[in-house]
């Protein structure tokens, strides 16, 4: 779980990106699904940033990101990479049993290790789209950033299994996993455009 102070440390860095090109950019918690408080950044009257810092229960989050999008020009969605709610490492989830493992004879070692278990929030953002952001707090080994990820579906090869025996395509994308295939560090200032932060 998230916790307050982290959630806290979240919004400073992400007003902090924006304060040059939205000096006015201000944190707001807003109530729009029953229940469930969601931290947001205002970026202008047509603009928002919504930070995905907690699990949404049901189909809560799809009806959020839709409100918000009926009422504004623009929402970006940051999820906060804890590696346990979000971000999460198919290979440190213990996901590659033998019978997956030969399913994905095509991908190295490395490969595996770059694939995730995404969430329901993360993949109905990437159904809108192919790259996901994250707020990466500061750690031991990593800076405090924010990280753009981008996806593309893992595929099975089941042609190990005799013809006879398959009740499957021989290959067929998975439900469950993807690769990210490229990452980008934006420590710069930062800007609303469209449905994301990009760098100025």
């Amino acid at each position: 779980m998230v916790t307050k102070k982290q959630k806290n440390q979240m919004i400073e860095y992400l007003l902090l990106c924006l304060e040059t090109a939205h000096p006015k950019a201000r944190a707001d918690s807003i109530e729009i699904v029953d229940g469930i408080k969601t931290n947001i950044i205002r970026v202008d009257s047509k603009g928002l940033v919504l930070l995905v810092d907690r699990i949404y229960p049901n189909d809560s989050f799809p009806l959020l990101y839709r409100i918000l999008k009926d009422k504004n020009e623009s929402v970006a969605a940051v999820f906060f990479k804890d590696r346990v709610n979000f971000f999460r490492s198919a290979a440190k989830k213990n996901y590659f049993g033998k019978k997956i493992r030969k399913s994905l004879q095509n991908y190295n070692d490395k490969d595996l290790q770059r694939m995730i278990l995404l969430r329901p929030e993360e993949e109905f953002l990437f159904g809108r789209g192919n790259e996901l952001q994250y707020y990466q707090p500061k750690s031991e080994k990593l800076e405090e950033s924010l990280v753009t990820y981008q996806y593309s579906n893992v595929t099975y090869d089941y042609s190990h299994i005799p013809e006879n025996e398959r009740f499957t395509p021989v290959n067929k994308d998975s439900d469950k996993l993807y690769i990210w295939d490229k990452v980008s560090r934006e420590n710069t200032d930062l800007f609303l455009s469209k449905d994301t932060l990009m760098a100025v």
